[in-house]
């Protein structure tokens, strides 16, 4: 098995490596790095999976206690629905719990999901997540 996997480009040219990127948790820090991650051409250079514990796309937790109590559509504050992870390419796991980390093991569906970094990615987090793509070939930068 290699570490990554091989994509043949559109127009026939040599396949295209690609480093396999795995998001844990379909929140809103998550996904807004995944968001950002394909506004830097970050289709071209990742295959990007994402896990999420709950059965459906991304929505605003903040407004949800705007639904609980009926004032909003639970429509109103999804941000990413079902349909904007396939339009993107983003293979979403939704209703999987991910548990443990073990970087070579099956999964419970039996496919084995190799990741080529592991780096957490939400709220708590002070130092930024920085991933090799064109705009940051010269080095991660530090913000203060």
């Amino acid at each position: 098995m290699t570490l990554l996997e091989t994509s043949p480009t559109e127009d026939g040219r040599q396949p295209v490596t690609k480093a396999r990127l795995v998001v844990v948790g379909n929140g809103m820090a998550g996904v807004r790095a995944v968001e950002e991650i394909l506004s830097r051409n970050g289709r071209q250079l990742f295959d990007i999976t994402v896990f999420g514990d709950e059965p459906y796309g991304n929505y605003n937790r903040i407004l949800l206690s705007n639904v609980l109590a009926g004032a909003d559509d639970t429509a109103e504050i999804y941000l990413n629905p079902i349909d904007w992870y396939t339009d993107n390419d983003v293979d979403l796991r939704a209703g999987v719990r991910v548990v443990r980390i073990d970087r070579f093991a099956p999964h419970r569906a039996g496919r084995r999901r190799h990741i080529d970094a592991l780096r957490p990615v939400d709220h708590r987090h002070r130092q930024p997540l920085v991933l090799p793509t064109p705009s940051t070939a010269c080095g991660p930068t530090t913000r203060r």
